[in-house]
């Protein structure tokens, strides 16, 4: 009788045939190869790595024949498949939509002082909302001012030099209208770069006040004590002017090009101050924001009455 017995007492009768394992082996393969494109292409390296573990244990079950099929085609539609990848890796990818950066503005107009649109609460509360904002590229103070309360601007100049440090990637520029004199060119001397108008009337730096004023402001102060004479208001006059000359030494440094004439007290047109230093060039606001600071638009953060700004800590 015919043996249909194999040696390890199987029957050979029910055995695959080899067409069989070709068969299964081409549908193992291409089953696996596709699970190993798509376990790279969903999960990266981790994905194939997991995968690889699971083929293995599979594959052990396959008869020789197909298993060798298997891992040959497995490793084609693998190969194919990161092929495809890279080519959509390689496509140029859709770039996002660009962030629009905005010119901040702060307009300072009239006398500065206390309790008014120009005063420094006001002027302080608009800078610190202005630079807090993701999108301000860039901030313009825009100057129109003879002068006021020392004591406000020199609070105004302080706050500037502090934020300029706070943000440093934000540029603070000057634009400055009809007139920038006194404590108005206080304030101006606190940003990185100051523009006029040919026309501009700028200075009045150093300008010997009344005696007078500065007497009846200590009398007032003190009316229990006797009156201060014109010799010691004079003394307290020029020390408080002095403060503001080291401020705008500090501010514009060497960029001063005669001090000496500079703190006389006599005031120049645009034109004129650029050579003595006290402006950086000529141009406005909407230049500044067009041309140097290259923003799309310009934000009023100036205080208005019906909607004033409220000073908030940025700490």
């Amino acid at each position: 009788m015919k043996n249909t017995k194999t040696d390890n007492g199987e029957d050979k009768s029910n055995s695959p045939k080899v067409y069989e394992w070709i068969l299964l082996g081409i549908f193992s393969g291409v089953i696996s190869g596709a699970i190993s494109y798509f376990a790279f292409r969903e999960f990266g390296s981790r994905g194939l790595i997991a995968w690889i573990f699971c083929w293995i244990i599979f594959m052990r079950n396959l008869r020789d024949y197909s298993r060798y099929l298997a891992v040959l085609i497995t490793i084609t539609l693998t190969l194919r498949g990161g092929d495809i990848l890279n080519i959509q890796k390689s496509l140029p990818d859709v770039p996002p939509p660009p962030i629009i950066y905005d010119a901040a503005l702060i307009n300072l107009d009239g006398g500065i002082a206390y309790n008014t649109p120009s005063s420094a609460d006001n002027i302080i509360a608009a800078l610190r909302k202005a630079l807090a904002q993701s999108t301000t590229s860039g901030l313009i103070l825009h100057l129109n001012s003879s002068g006021g309360s020392q004591v406000q601007s020199s609070e105004i100049y302080n706050e500037i030099t502090r934020l300029r440090i706070k943000y440093p990637a934000v540029p603070v520029y000057a634009v400055i209208g009809d007139v920038c004199t006194s404590e108005c060119y206080h304030i101006a001397a606190a940003v990185d770069y100051i523009y006029a108008n040919s026309a501009s009337l700028i200075g009045s730096i150093g300008v010997t006040k009344n005696v007078s004023d500065t007497r009846n402001r200590i009398n007032k102060s003190k009316p229990e004590q006797q009156s201060v004479n014109n010799k010691h208001a004079q003394q307290v006059q020029q020390n408080i002017q002095q403060q503001l000359i080291e401020d705008v030494l500090r501010g514009r440094g060497k960029r001063l090009r005669n001090p000496d004439k500079i703190f006389s007290g006599l005031s120049w047109a645009g034109e004129q101050a650029v050579e003595l230093g006290l402006v950086d060039g000529l141009g406005s606001t909407s230049y500044i924001a067009d041309e140097v600071i290259g923003a799309r638009n310009i934000v009023n953060y100036s205080f208005t009455e019906n909607q004033p700004v409220k000073i908030k800590s940025d700490k």
